[in-house]
């Protein structure tokens, strides 16, 4: 073991710092990020991309095309996904977190799995008891 490669942001969670400085600085690998719209998994695609590596990132809606510009810290996931599938090293699987067949497809040819997928944003306590069922932009 010859330890991680890079320095990471120390808001990454324990496990993820964890995952990442397990593999040898050699390798290149092909990592399916799960989340990665959201501000670990955003963060976890620019440091692999960062250190050569290639990150296969699980989406649910179609994304046009890449765009160059790094989007702000509170973008919605459309722009996120958009600055994600213009880096270079980073391919696009549409499909649902809930999903089996699409998490097949996402793990093909895949070294790792990062999933930093997670509960969304509430903005307000009423939202606790809303039904995720109609709320289109929620998995289902």
């Amino acid at each position: 073991f010859s330890g991680p490669r890079v320095m990471l942001p120390p808001s990454l969670p324990l496990a993820l710092l964890a995952l990442l400085a397990c593999f040898s600085p050699a390798a290149s690998l092909t990592v399916a990020v799960t989340g990665a719209t959201g501000n670990v998994g955003r963060a976890a695609v620019q440091r692999l991309v960062a250190d050569g590596d290639c990150a296969r990132i699980l989406l649910r809606h179609e994304v046009s095309s890449g765009s160059a510009v790094p989007p702000a810290a509170d973008a919605d996931s459309s722009a996120v996904a958009s600055y994600l599938v213009g880096l270079p090293g980073v391919e696009a699987v549409r499909g649902d977190i809930n999903d089996p067949a699409s998490l097949r497809d996402l793990l093909v040819g895949c070294d790792a799995v990062i999933a930093a997928h997670g509960a969304r944003r509430t903005r307000k306590l009423s939202d606790f008891w809303r039904d995720p069922t109609h709320d289109p932009a929620h998995a289902k």
